[in-house]
């Protein structure tokens, strides 16, 4: 399938680009709609303009993700962000739409259009088609078709020398992308990271499943403990049902009796209740009558005080009428005076005008004589003028027909020139020519020498290197024997490294059982945990520790007396008297065993151990018990709990002991597989099967014992990975010598092809040498020929000037004639034009003299004017002002007449105001003796109260009692209990207390169970479950490792295989593609690592013609283009892309350079290319120009020419 699909690519490509929308993308402020036919697209337009934006957003829409290549600081910078003409934008959106009418894609849509949307938010949306999508769809989408941001079908601005500049390494990209393995290669990737995940998930799950097994066996000895509790439980539980019923029997006939008294004294309350509230009620009636007595009271005293202020106010007002009339009649006589004072000044007026009238009459008759003077002078000026004009044209004329025939001699003057320069040159390319011939004939000897030299080299060169092809074999085989170490070093370190997990993944798990107390008892742990960290510090120190952590046991022995002995291990050592009472007080009623030894104990506990080391012997006994421990002297006293315990081989051995060794005192006897037998009868069998690593005396050994071989794991590893690395640096030197034998071989292979190629140059250029002399030996005839014709042509040219000059000399002389004619009219013309500028000055003076005293005649007229308005004016105010006198008497009647009513009615309401009065002293008196009968009739009713709170008291406590009963027997017992089955129960008060007995006893018998966990027996269930569940989750996980192994190992061959054809095809490709864009230039492409093909590097070996090989970093900027293009289009004639986007890649070319890039690009018939360009060559091969502008700041604006539709309007225009 995979070479199916790579040969379809080398035939025409169907999936072309139809067009591109932007809106808020960088400068496209505004939605922008580009279309790409057939052919080439230029886009061009000047700096800064945002032609470069076109490509990001191609870039961008096809998924993109890093800013920095987008040339951004962050993401958000693509969005529009304002300029003086526009707003910022919220978003940016790109749209690009491909024809897929031969379902190259396998989607069933004739066109895909592709959109991406960015939020300043930072929200982002794909969609193909309208239906969004993710990232990682868009990008599997055109995986191994040429398209996507890493392929090579999209070259910004400095892609070239990323091309150039880039590891040999980064540079497989392009190639595994021409070679169609991209997808595959990335599929690969997931695997190996599946690959790794899956190994990770079966150590987990391994560890995970050792730790089930080993809580599974802990907790079915747990189960079948709390399965007797439960029986123990139901029982009791019975017999404290049926006891709670009984005392719920007896509370409710209590309650019952106390509430019927209850019911009686709240009657008596009842009844003096209703008496108070009709005393109440009478005096709330007296109180009702009282307040409306004492608004009305207030009515009146305020209707009173109103009148009191309105006649105040009355009174003001009729002061102030008084004094606004005195006013009005002042003002009257004011303007009278006025008037009279206005009349005389108009008529002194009226005389002033009269006398300017006057004036002016005189001053208009001077103007009209002087005006017809002007008009006589002007009349004999025109005709002055008219002759003066005919004199003129005729000396114009003259003028024009010298001119022309100075033209003319001019032209002439420059043609002898010109001829006589020809002259000149024509002798200098025949010296020139004599020269080259003679420079050409010593070339010839010089190539003949160069030849020969040449040869010689080329000889001493291919020698070179047959030696460094041996050398770099050799380096190879070195290379390969200590890859093969490194990659044994990898394994080992691997295999290291997961025994490293495993160990410090085990280690972890013992020290959180060992710090966490795990296997110990509840109290044990709240005591070491709770009720020391309530402790201040100096009495923490007090509470030693635990047995189990502090004791050690020979291993041999350690799960013997763990399974016998676990009780005492987890004794508390505890060093003050004091906190030993506060612990027992505190955990008294806490479940489980608690064992404490007192550190200060008085006790000789030294001479007790050392007795019984010596009171019993018997072939039997391997050893005591005492003697395997190791203690620090600080708990020695730990000893004396042991010290009659001895170790025998088994059972029978045990009972041998105790039928040969008779004594009154205990002693113990400890098997090796667990038991402990008793001299006294008693016999006790060890709890289940410990594994190793989790008992609580193995803890600490194990520990430490796993951290020595971390430490001892660790400086292996270092080793190891330190050996690896020194391999590592010398196969990087050899690799070194390697590249640098192969530079040295390529440069010699190189160095002897060019001298081939200058030998065969040198052979050509003598040939072209020879027939050079014989081009210009005929050259230098051509060259007498045409200077003997010059001479002739010259002697024509003389001639003709000497005629010219004669007509000049004639029209120069009657040209001046005129010239002085012209000069006597122009002075009598300034004479009259003088005279006619007086007179203007003074008819200008005469009418400046008019118009000053029209205007002042026009000033007194306007102020006549006024002051007869002002007179008018004041005999209108004087009307006014009598008007307003008559209204203000008016005013001064009717408020006298008000004023009088006022007080009359004044008088009745105070008179009103004593009865109301009089009335409301009497009702308050009536109220007060009330009062006094209430207080008297309250004292009984409180008492009746206090009774009836002492009676609620009682009610409350049984009902609070009853309610711990019923939920003691809800929450203890789960069950309801009805009143019917409290009244059918029947126990005497001896029956209740033999259950009360019995209830006792099986409290005990549940105590002496000691630590219950009652979830034990679904615990132990659902870890039986888990367990099935992890085993077969690592059964499958073993399946997946060995089906990926399968893929990585078959897409690794398929691979390989697809890269190794196309790159030898891509090698033939780009050297033929360099020789012609470098017209004879060599170039070569090297594998890094040939045994590595899909992990090695790439290097570019580029010779331009005339140069020797060099590192490509030192070619030219122009050379390093050159070799960057003649890869990529070496690419598409491998594996055509469907469109070739290209950002100002031909920049460094010069034009004979650009002429075979657009040359190149033009061989191409079936990829669009989308080029954006300032080259005027590349923009004459267009089929569509796109001009890009900014007409307003800031804001990219598009307009497109498509040739082929322009020269056909042209022609038809």
């Amino acid at each position: 399938m995979l070479k199916k699909r790579f040969i379809n690519f080398q035939g025409e490509y169907n999936l072309k680009l139809k067009s591109l929308d932007l809106l808020g993308f960088k400068s496209f402020a505004d939605k922008t709609h580009l279309e790409f036919g057939e052919g080439i697209t230029v886009i061009v337009g000047p700096n800064g303009s945002g032609k470069s934006n076109i490509l990001d957003s191609i870039r961008w829409v096809l998924g993109e993700q890093s800013a920095k290549a987008l040339r951004g600081g962050k993401m958000e910078d693509v969005i529009f962000n304002g300029s003086d003409a526009k707003k910022t934008l919220g978003m940016a959106e790109v749209s690009i739409v491909f024809d897929n009418q031969d379902k190259l894609i396998n989607i069933p849509y004739n066109e895909i259009k592709v959109t991406r949307r960015l939020y300043r938010s930072g929200e982002s949306e794909y969609l193909i088609n309208d239906n969004p999508v993710r990232l990682k769809d868009v990008v599997e989408l055109f995986m191994d078709t040429g398209i996507g941001i890493d392929a090579y079908s999209i070259i910004s601005q400095g892609e070239v020398d990323r091309i150039i500049n880039n590891k040999p390494l980064e540079r497989r990209e392009i190639f595994e992308e021409a070679a169609g393995i991209t997808k595959y290669i990335k599929k690969r990737d997931e695997a190996l990271s599946k690959l790794e995940s899956t190994e990770q998930h079966m150590l987990r799950i391994n560890d995970i499943l050792s730790e089930v097994k080993r809580q599974a066996a802990a907790l079915e000895r747990q189960a079948k403990k709390a399965e007797k509790y439960r029986e123990l439980k139901q029982e009791c539980s019975d017999m404290e049902i049926k006891i709670s019923k009984r005392e719920l029997k007896e509370k409710y006939k209590l309650y019952n009796e106390n509430d019927k008294r209850r019911e009686e004294i709240e009657k008596k309350i009842e009844e003096e209740n209703t008496k108070l509230g009709s005393i109440e009620k009478k005096i709330e009636e007296l109180k009702t009558e009282s307040i409306n007595i004492e608004k009305e009271i207030s009515v009146i005293k305020e209707v009173c005080i109103l009148n009191d202020e309105t006649i105040k106010r009355i009174e003001d007002n009729l002061k102030f009428n008084l004094e606004k009339k005195n006013e009005f009649i002042s003002r009257i006589e004011e303007l009278k005076k006025q008037n009279v004072e206005n009349i005389g000044k108009i008529e002194g007026l009226k005389e002033e005008v009269k006398t300017k009238e006057e004036k002016l009459i005189k001053i208009n008759e001077l103007i009209q004589i002087k005006e017809k003077e002007f008009n006589e002078i002007l009349f004999l000026l025109q005709q002055t003028q008219n002759r003066f004009e005919e004199i003129r044209k005729t000396s114009e004329t003259k003028g024009n027909i010298l001119n022309k025939i100075t033209q003319e001699f001019n032209s002439l003057e420059n043609n002898i020139s010109i001829q006589e320069t020809l002259i000149k040159g024509i002798d200098e390319k025949i010296l020139l020519n004599e020269n080259l011939k003679k420079e050409t004939e010593e070339k010839i000897n010089k190539i003949n020498i160069e030849f020969e030299n040449i040869s010689k080299q080329r000889i001493i060169k291919e020698d070179e290197i047959k030696q460094i092809k041996i050398k770099e074999e050799m380096l190879i085989k070195e290379k390969i024997k200590r890859t093969d170490t490194v990659n044994l070093f990898d394994d080992t370190i691997k295999n290291f490294s997961l025994n490293l997990n495993r160990l410090e993944t085990k280690l972890s798990f013992l020290k959180n059982l060992y710090e966490q107390l795990e296997g110990y008892g509840e109290v044990v742990k709240k005591i070491l945990f709770e009720f020391k960290a309530q402790l201040e510090n100096d009495q923490q120190e007090n509470i030693m520790g635990v047995v189990g952590n502090i004791v050690k046991v020979k291993q041999n022995y350690e799960d013997a007396v763990e399974k016998t002995l676990k009780d005492l291990l987890q004794t508390i050592i505890i060093k003050d008297n004091g906190l030993i009472n506060e612990i027992f007080t505190l955990y008294e009623k806490e479940k489980g065993t608690l064992n404490i030894i007192n550190l200060d104990s008085q006790i000789n506990f030294k001479n007790i151990i050392d007795k019984w080391n010596h009171k019993i012997k018997h072939k039997n006994i391997i050893t005591s018990l005492v003697s395997v421990l190791d203690v620090s002297d600080k708990f020695e006293i730990i000893k004396l709990f042991f010290a009659n315990i001895f170790i025998v081989q088994d059972i029978n051995s045990a009972m041998e002991v105790i039928r040969d060794v008779k004594m009154e005192e205990e002693y113990k006897l400890l098997t090796l597989d667990g038991k402990l037998i008793s001299n006294y009868g008693f016999y006790k069998k060890g709890e289940g099967e410990l594994q190793s690593g989790v008992g609580l005396l193995a803890r600490e050994r194990l520990i430490s014992e796993i951290e020595s071989e971390i430490v001892i794991a660790k400086q292996k590893l270092n080793a190891l990975q330190e050996e690896r690395d020194n391999q590592k640096k010398n196969i990087q030197e050899i690799e070194k010598n390697i590249e640098r034998l192969s530079v040295i071989y390529h440069n010699q292979y190189i160095e002897v092809i060019k001298d081939n190629e200058r030998i065969k140059q040198k052979e050509e250029e003598k040939e072209v040498l020879i027939k050079t002399i014989s081009k210009l030996e005929m050259e230098k005839a051509e060259f007498e020929n045409q200077r003997n014709e010059l001479f002739s042509q010259q002697e024509m040219y003389e001639n003709e000037r000497k005629k010219m000059k004669e007509e000049i000399d004639k029209l120069n002389s009657e040209i001046n004639v005129l010239k002085n004619e012209i000069g006597l009219i122009e002075q009598e013309l300034n004479s009259k034009k003088s005279n006619i500028e007086e007179k203007k000055i003074e008819i200008l003076q005469l009418k400046n003299d008019y118009d000053f005293e029209d205007n002042q005649r026009q000033t007194i007229l306007n102020k006549i004017t006024e002051l007869q308005n002002q007179y008018d004016f004041t005999l209108k105010e004087i009307e006014d002002l009598n008007i307003k006198i008559s209204q203000l008497e008016n005013e001064r009647i009717e408020m006298e007449a008000r004023k009088t009513s006022i007080k009359t009615e004044l008088v009745l309401k105070e008179n009103e105001l004593k009865q109301k009065t009089e009335k409301f002293l009497s009702k308050n008196t009536e109220i007060e003796q009330l009062n006094l009968s209430l207080k008297e009739m309250g004292v009984i009713r409180e008492q009746l109260k206090e009774q009836l709170y002492e009676l609620k008291l009682k009610i409350n406590e049984l009902s609070m009692e009853i309610r711990n009963i019923y939920e003691k027997i809800e929450n203890e017992f789960k069950i309801s209990v009805s009143e019917a089955d409290i009244n059918s129960i029947e126990i005497t008060e001896d029956e209740y207390k033999e259950l009360s007995l019995k209830v006792s006893e099986y409290k005990e018998k549940i105590e002496k169970l000691g630590f219950i966990n009652l979830v034990a027996i679904e615990e132990y269930n659902d870890l039986k479950k888990r367990e099935e569940f992890l085993q077969v989750q690592y059964d499958d996980l073993c399946k997946a490792k060995e089906n990926l192994n399968k893929v990585i190992k078959k897409t690794n061959e398929e691979s390989k295989e697809l890269f190794n054809k196309a790159f030898a095809e891509i090698r033939l490709r780009f050297a033929d593609v360099f020789k012609k864009m470098t017209n004879g230039g060599d170039a070569d492409l090297v594998l890094t690592d040939n045994e590595n093909v899909l992990e090695s590097g790439i290097d570019i070996i580029a010779r331009p013609p005339g140069k020797r090989l060099q590192s490509i970093t030192l070619l030219s900027g122009g050379e390093k283009a050159i070799t960057a293009i003649s890869l990529l289009f070496s690419l598409f004639l491998i594996k055509a892309s469907p469109f070739c986007v290209m950002d100002e890649v031909e920049a460094a070319l010069d034009d004979i350079n650009v002429v075979r890039f657009t040359n190149l690009i033009k061989s191409f018939k079936k990829t669009q290319f989308i080029i954006i360009s300032h080259n005027k060559l590349t923009m004459e091969m267009a089929d569509i120009i796109y001009g890009v502008s900014m007409e307003k700041a800031g804001i990219s604006q598009v307009i497109s020419v498509k040739l082929d539709k322009a020269l056909e309007m042209s022609s038809k225009g």
